[in-house]
């Protein structure tokens, strides 16, 4: 993560990854805001640890709540750790 502060981390399932990243990040982008994904996330180091870095990085955490999202288990615990 090069950056050292984020206005967000987007957070969403895989299967949602299409309008996460091709239309939320983008219109945020536009509007001038310095998002993170998990696309950014460095290789080798446990996911779990990448999640709570993004969530302190950022101010805030935005969750895409999408049915896919509330099915997976992983994506619980992200909910979980955001709400810390």
């Amino acid at each position: 993560m090069p950056n050292d502060r984020f206005d967000a981390f987007i957070c969403y399932a895989e299967q949602d990854a299409w309008w996460a990243t091709g239309f939320l990040l983008d219109a945020l982008s536009e509007a001038g805001l310095n998002c993170l994904t998990e696309s950014a996330f460095r290789l080798g180091v446990p996911r779990i640890d990448e999640f709570e870095r993004a969530v302190k990085k950022s101010d805030r955490t935005l969750l895409v709540l999408s049915p896919a999202f509330v099915a997976s288990e992983s994506n619980q615990f992200s909910t979980r750790l955001a709400q810390q």
